[in-house]
């Protein structure tokens, strides 16, 4: 009885644990950092949505990472003194090192920052 008290109880939490080592790892594989601090630390970004900007913990991504390569889009939810905002991220890794070819501020009102890539 003891044991299978202790299957019951112990396999979910083994799968989700191991399941969420794994998600914290490619997490911290992720530029969130690196779009963060550009973002952050921009003029126009912090004339738009207020500063301090931060951006929430909880972001929708998808992800191919191979070896020291990979890319990422991802989208971040920003808010400000001011007013709320999105980040659109698109980043490629070459030998472990990220570049971004988009990092665009999308306001709550529809006013754009790119701060990185595509000019409108």
């Amino acid at each position: 009885m003891k044991w299978v008290l202790a299957a019951v109880l112990g396999l979910p939490l083994l799968c989700c644990g191991g399941g969420g080592l794994m998600l914290l790892h490619a997490w911290s594989q992720l530029p969130y950092s690196e779009a963060m601090e550009r973002v952050e630390n921009h003029q126009g970004v912090t004339q738009l949505l207020g500063a301090p900007v931060s951006g929430s913990r909880f972001f929708s991504a998808t992800f191919n990472l191979q070896n020291q390569d990979g890319i990422a889009e991802m989208k971040i939810d920003l808010s400000g003194s001011k007013q709320d905002g999105v980040l659109h991220v698109k980043a490629v890794r070459t030998s472990d090192l990220w570049g971004f070819s988009r990092l665009r501020v999308v306001a709550k009102d529809g006013r754009v920052v790119n701060v990185v890539g595509e000019r409108l």
